[in-house]
């Protein structure tokens, strides 16, 4: 994981898996709430594609959701990324058991 940090707090993040030898994929990229306007998400979307591109992959793959930033899609394909496919899937929340559960084994 790396970590973008904005006058000492952290800004924004981002995940690379190296798949195989020839596949990275970007598994997590994000930026805080009170990084968004300071117009860093761009620049910082090329430097992890710099670091996703430095092992000399054939492919970079990234997924996004509709829980991401509303214009996820679209910068990701301003950087010269096409869809490949799509699907649908729901997200259900923990049960209190379950999210006591979790916290217990950390």
């Amino acid at each position: 994981m790396t970590v973008l940090y904005v006058n000492g707090a952290p800004a924004g993040f981002f995940e690379l898996l190296q798949v195989d030898e020839d596949n990275v994929e970007l598994s997590h990229f994000g930026m805080f709430e009170h990084a968004l306007g300071l117009r860093l998400g761009k620049w910082f979307l090329l430097q992890t594609l710099y670091a996703a591109w430095n092992s000399n992959p054939k492919t970079v793959r990234v997924a996004t959701n509709t829980l991401d930033h509303p214009r996820a899609l679209q910068l990701y394909q301003r950087f010269g990324f096409s869809p490949v496919s799509t699907h649908d899937a729901t997200v259900l929340p923990l049960s209190d058991d379950e999210f006591l559960t979790l916290a217990h084994s950390l």
